[in-house]
C-alpha cells in the first residue's frame, strides 16, 4: 500500500498522456541541463541565478500548491493537475500526495525507486538525478523519456505526507527546464 502512495501523481500523469506519446524505442537517454555552475578559481562563490517563480493559474492539493507558467491556456483537470496540447506536443503538470504515517525515507530511495519502476514498466528510459531543494525541502528527482516525451518527477516527504510533482513536456521544448524551475520556485506548502 505504501508504494502506491507515492505514485498517485505519476499514475494520473500517465493516464492524462495515454495515447499522446511516441513509443520510439530508439530514443536517447533522458537529459536535463545541469543547474550547477562550473567552479571558479576566485575565492568568491559564483552568483546563483535567480529563478522567477511562476505566476500563472494555481493548482494544488492538501499538501502543496504551485503556480503554472503564464502564456499557456491551461486545461485544469481537477484542482491538482493541468494539461495543454501545444505545437511541440503535450505539456502537463500533476501534483500527488498521500498521508503516510510511515514516511521514513531519509535517502529518498523508496519512493524514487517506485517512480522509476513505474516509468520503466510503461516503456520509459529513466535516470535518477541529484536531489534538489523544493521550497526548503530536500527532494528526489527522476527523469524519464519515451520517444519525444520527457517526464521530470520531483518528490519527497513533509509533515507525514509523501508528495510528488510530475512535469511532462515535449523533448524539443526549448524552454521546458526554465518553466519547470519557475513552477517549482512557486511551490508553497500547506502543511
Amino acid at each position: 500500500m505504501r508504494g502506491r502512495a507515492a505514485l498517485t501523481g505519476l499514475a494520473l500523469t500517465l493516464l492524462l498522456l495515454a495515447g499522446c506519446g511516441d513509443d520510439d524505442a530508439d530514443a536517447d537517454a533522458p537529459t536535463r541541463k545541469s543547474s550547477s555552475s562550473p567552479s571558479t578559481p576566485t575565492s568568491q562563490a559564483p552568483a546563483q541565478p535567480t529563478v522567477t517563480p511562476a505566476a500563472g493559474p494555481v493548482i494544488g492539493d492538501d499538501v502543496l500548491q504551485l503556480n503554472l507558467v503564464e502564456g499557456i491556456d491551461w486545461r485544469l483537470v481537477g484542482a491538482d493537475a493541468a494539461t495543454k496540447r501545444i505545437d511541440a506536443g503535450v505539456v502537463s503538470v500533476v501534483i500527488g500526495s498521500l498521508l503516510d504515517a510511515n514516511v521514513v525515507d531519509p535517502d529518498h530511495n523508496y519512493y524514487a525507486d517506485g517512480v522509476e519502476e513505474t516509468y520503466r514498466t510503461d516503456g520509459y528510459r529513466t535516470q535518477r538525478l541529484g536531489n534538489r531543494d523544493v521550497a526548503g525541502v530536500e527532494s528526489w528527482v527522476v527523469e524519464a523519456r519515451r520517444g519525444e516525451e520527457r517526464a521530470y518527477t520531483v518528490g519527497g516527504s513533509r509533515a507525514g505526507y509523501a508528495w510528488d510533482i510530475t512535469f511532462v513536456v515535449p523533448v524539443n521544448l526549448a524552454e521546458a527546464d526554465d518553466s519547470i524551475d519557475s513552477m517549482l520556485a512557486s511551490v508553497a506548502w500547506k502543511v
